[in-house]
């Protein structure tokens, strides 16, 4: 069903630095302290400080046409994408190590998501091929069939987006105006259905809510729904119109979709599950035509203004995440993006990766506990699972399964054992209000961490309040009080 979308644009006065490139830049990305401009009509390259007041530091000549830059995470070098060569540079020497010829049509259309395998289309309406690159021994590896064999509708890809979780290609074919989608892309190239669209140019997918987004050059923004054998047309955003370049991104971390709009010269920052729009960033008045729009972390987002002479840097804190979306921001509750490498060693961030949940209880929680889905994130929760006194297979929840009120077992045994340290083996000359208080405590912090039912914190204070009664009558002997 087709959903006209005409939200009401929520704009925040976001922090927005632009800086003056000297020349027209096309291709932009950060690799530690320094950020890297691509300008094709210089063939260079720019590298400027990440640090205010982004000083320009040193130029990197003879790379032709840097129509794209990536920064790779694991080795953290920066590979330029010219119009027939891949560049690998040095992110902090500022030197070409080592290039590769791709072969490749539009250097725009390869698919990084800063990982070694680099897919890319051949020229168009020929062969029309999809060619593996390997970054790490920077040569071409394989070449697939061709996508347009058996009268395919897609002869021209201009760009394609691959998921190695599902083994799926999304391809925007320009020329045949359709988005086409290959559901095992190892076995076979050849689309397996596709959508007609009013302009295929630019096209991301995400594997969380199986959503496609699309959008041309001056055409409407759309998400389409992927069922697994058809594309469902689901939301235009008829005001968003798409730039040239890479001006279309999914940021799996925040679940947004993010997109330049040239007809406002802004960014869009849209929820991929709920298909709402979360915050509109206006960069500038002037020439605007992103090129390449490149997302550092949560909150922080580099682009090239294309006609502009100017690049940018966009702070969106204050936008809220998308549905499902972790690692926090401004817009959340912790406050701090610790998607941002620099707030890697902030405790809250080292706890949970900034996901806490609304309290830093719930962060030092889940990292005692531990998640018995995860090898990496070992706690209680393994060991009790792992010797097998739980059945946390039947039963995750730790709430209901028993793990919450073995630990709660636990903890008023230890209660029990510091008292009787502290009575000198006597506990009925402990006062009540010191039972009464640390029993409640007990309860009621393992209630906010939801380790037990709430329940238990009322079941607790009245019998605490009972047993309380009790001895204040000396039932039990001992100080009344």
């Amino acid at each position: 069903m087709l959903i006209s979308q005409n939200n009401i644009q929520k704009v925040y006065a976001i922090s927005v630095t632009e800086v003056a490139n000297g020349a027209t830049n096309d291709s932009i990305t950060r690799a530690g302290n320094y950020i890297f401009v691509g300008s094709v009509g210089s063939d260079n390259v720019k590298v400027y400080n990440s640090n205010s007041p982004h000083a320009l530091v040193t130029t990197i000549a003879s790379i032709t046409d840097p129509q794209a830059l990536y920064t790779k995470t694991d080795n953290g070098r920066v590979y330029a994408f010219g119009a027939s060569v891949i560049y690998e540079i040095d992110p902090v020497n500022h030197a070409v190590l080592r290039t590769v010829s791709h072969g490749c049509f539009n250097p725009h259309a390869m698919f990084v998501q800063l990982t070694n395998t680099v897919y890319c289309a051949t020229t168009p309406l020929t062969a029309n091929t999809i060619k593996t690159i390997n970054l790490d021994s920077m040569s071409v590896t394989s070449t697939s069939a061709t996508v347009n064999a058996g009268g395919s509708p897609c002869n021209q890809i201009t760009d394609l987006y691959y998921d190695s979780t599902l083994d799926k290609m999304v391809l925007a074919c320009d020329t045949n105006n359709v988005v086409a989608v290959i559901n095992a892309f190892t076995s076979s190239a050849t689309p397996d259905y596709n959508l007609a669209q009013p302009d295929a140019g630019d096209v991301v997918f995400s594997n969380t809510f199986d959503k496609v987004m699309v959008c041309g050059d001056g055409q409407t923004t759309r998400i389409l729904d992927d069922t697994g054998s058809a594309l469902v047309e689901s939301t235009v955003f008829g005001t968003y119109q798409c730039g040239t370049g890479e001006s279309l991104q999914y940021h799996k971390t925040s679940e947004r979709f993010i997109v330049v709009d040239d007809s406002s010269n802004s960014v869009i920052y849209i929820d991929v599950g709920l298909e709402t729009v979360l915050g509109i960033v206006t960069v500038t008045t002037g020439s605007f035509n992103s090129q390449q729009i490149s997302p550092y972390s949560n909150s922080i987002l580099y682009g090239a203004e294309g006609t502009g002479t100017n690049w940018f840097i966009l702070d969106s804190t204050g936008i809220s995440l998308g549905s499902g979306g972790t690692g926090g921001s401004g817009g959340t509750t912790t406050g701090i993006d610790c998607t941002l490498p620099e707030n890697a060693n902030i405790l809250i961030c080292r706890l949970t990766n900034g996901d806490c949940q609304g309290s830093i209880l719930h962060c030092v929680g889940d990292t005692v506990l531990g998640n018995s889905t995860d090898d990496s994130d070992v706690g209680l929760i393994d060991v009790i699972c792992g010797v097998g006194f739980v059945d946390c297979d039947a039963d995750p929840d730790i709430r209901t399964n028993g793990i919450g009120y073995l630990l709660l077992a636990v903890a008023l045994g230890i209660e029990i054992g510091i008292l009787w340290v502290a009575s000198r083996g006597d506990l009925r000359q402990v006062p009540t209000f010191i039972w009464f208080i640390a029993t409640i405590a007990i309860i009621a912090a393992l209630t906010l961490l939801d380790w037990i039912d709430p329940t238990m914190l009322v079941l607790g204070v009245i019998i605490a309040v009972a047993l309380a009664a009790a001895k204040a009558r000396g039932f039990f002997g001992g100080d009344s009080f």
